[in-house]
């Protein structure tokens, strides 16, 4: 049964991966990058690293938020940034 959860999750990520690179390259277009090779990979290379850097920044600073805030507070910080996030993602907040 964990093969199949794995299998959801990982088709979920690459639909989401697919995405996320498609609006990033059109905003690319719009800021005068050529439409080649190299811009694809440019953008790609751009969106895994930044995505494995914040796994790394997150498990970090989870860790750290954990030891010394404990488990309540840390949960509680971590839910505000989802709430905030979605609530930028949704256009309710503004920069």
């Amino acid at each position: 049964m964990n093969w199949v959860f794995g299998f959801v999750s990982g088709a979920a990520l690459g639909c989401m991966y697919i995405s996320t690179v498609a609006v990033i390259l059109v905003g690319a277009k719009e800021l005068g990058y050529e439409d080649n090779l190299d811009t694809y990979g440019f953008v790609s290379g751009c969106y895994i690293m930044f995505t494995t850097f914040g796994h790394l920044v997150g498990s970090v600073f989870g860790g750290a938020m954990l030891e010394y805030a404990g488990f309540e507070w840390s949960l509680t910080v971590i839910s505000g940034l989802f709430v905030t996030c979605g609530m930028l993602s949704l256009g309710l907040l503004s920069v």
